[in-house]
């Protein structure tokens, strides 16, 4: 066991906002009050020491599963028995979700998931994770505990193994993806190339896994802010190619990469968005290519028709006029029209970088002045025309159709009157 030489980064710690809220707090007081050992531990940890946000709050301690649960409900905690057979309840304190999960140690790992067994010895659980500044823990009192020299390689900006890189790959094949990932957001300097070796050789692991958990690490990769390194690491050791099998743009989410940074430079509110970008990387595939991909990572409807959008109306805004800016807004609503241009740049489609700041500086205008887009609202209804003796359905919703098409042509200003007048039009000419 070592500890870092200066305990002080520790005792940095516990002055965080995460460390020091209510909800903490009572958490660390129900285990304190009952004399229960117990550490912070992963993200919250190393992020905490690289001054990040802490979303997550996790803790172990060597306290048994069913233990945990009675102490917890004992003092009104709500309990949630979300992984029981790996050690793991979850309890919320004033609305916060934590984590907390008995010490353990693999015993039969299967590259998916580990048959464990509980243990009360700290460093064999450390041992059984991943990377090693994932194996850092934190006491109440501010003792860092760093086993595997972690702290080094996280302030250096170096993703490494804990002990034999191909043991941790062979106790979980998703820690190739998670290489990636973690490389993507604390990466400093590239993966060492014998890891790199490694992964190519064993990538083929990946398809063991289910799409959810692929699906789960490739849109943290894709939502990095710039996960293009990664991307091209992936690429070079055959790991993309295991789920994505299709020729991938490269080059089309580079550039859209660099278009973005422009923005998010200038804190507009676009947003990262990793279906997006997996849009530029498919930018060279068919439909059948966009379908494959939602059904081999399980994508969501919602998610599968956002996809399918980008492949559909890339390209299809060929002027820059405000109107059919406009037009496009009200088709598509602010952000699908945002991801749009930028992938149509990012294709070669637009004129002139100066011009797709401009659209986009106008959807920010509309972003900002309605919260989000609302689209005009067409002013007349079947009932309008029924009022003018048309009384087959088939024809009321041909002439909707018609004068809803002229209305959008006409930058959507003809009201309720004028909309009345032209359906009248249309009977009188007989169209």
């Amino acid at each position: 066991m070592s500890f870092l030489k200066n305990q002080a980064l520790g005792k940095n710690l516990l002055k965080q906002a995460w460390m020091n809220n209510a909800s903490t707090k009572r958490v660390i007081d129900c285990f304190v009050e009952n004399q229960v050992p117990f550490r912070f531990v992963g993200g919250c940890v190393r992020d905490g020491i690289l001054k990040r946000p802490v979303k997550d709050i996790d803790i172990c301690t060597p306290l048994l599963p069913h233990a945990i649960i009675s102490l917890f409900r004992d003092h009104d905690f709500a309990v949630y028995e979300t992984g029981l057979k790996h050690g793991t309840v979850t309890i919320v304190s004033n609305h916060q979700a934590f984590e907390i999960t008995t010490l353990r140690q693999d015993i039969e790992p299967d590259g998916r998931r580990a048959l464990v067994a509980f243990t009360d010895n700290w460093q064999a659980d450390a041992a059984r994770r991943d990377f090693t500044f994932n194996a850092l823990s934190l006491t109440a009192a501010g003792e860092l505990f760093d086993y595997f020299h972690g702290v080094d390689d996280l302030l250096a900006g170096i993703v490494r193994f804990i002990g034999n890189p191909l043991d941790r790959i062979k106790e979980d094949h998703l820690r190739i993806l998670r290489l990636f990932r973690f490389q993507s957001y604390y990466g400093k300097n590239p993966l060492a190339p014998e890891t790199l070796e490694l992964v190519s050789q064993q990538a083929n692991l990946i398809t063991k896994l289910s799409g959810e958990r692929i699906r789960q690490e490739f849109l943290k990769i894709l939502s990095a802010y710039s996960p293009y390194p990664t991307l091209l690491d992936m690429n070079k050791t055959k790991v993309l190619q295991q789920f994505l099998p299709f020729f991938l743009n490269l080059e089309t989410l580079e550039s859209l990469l660099f278009i973005e940074s422009s923005f998010l430079n200038k804190k507009m509110s676009l947003k990262i968005d990793p279906l997006r970008r997996l849009a530029a990387l498919l930018a060279s595939a068919s439909e059948k290519d966009y379908l494959e991909t939602s059904k081999i990572l399980k994508f969501s409807r919602q998610e599968q028709q956002q996809l399918l959008s980008y492949y559909h109306h890339t390209g299809k805004i060929r002027t820059v006029e405000p109107l059919i800016i406009r037009q496009f807004l009200y088709d598509h609503g602010p952000e699908i029209s945002q991801d749009l241009l930028l992938l149509q740049e990012a294709v070669g489609l637009c004129t002139k970088s100066t011009t797709l700041k401009s659209i986009l500086n106008d959807i920010e205008l509309y972003d900002k002045t309605y919260k989000i887009w609302e689209n005009p609202t067409f002013p007349i209804k079947g009932d309008d025309v029924l009022k003018l003796n048309i009384r087959e359905g088939t024809e009321i919703g041909r002439l909707l159709d018609m004068v809803k098409k002229w209305w959008r042509q006409n930058d959507f200003r003809p009201n309720h009157t004028a909309c009345i007048e032209y359906v009248k039009g249309l009977i009188a000419g007989g169209k």
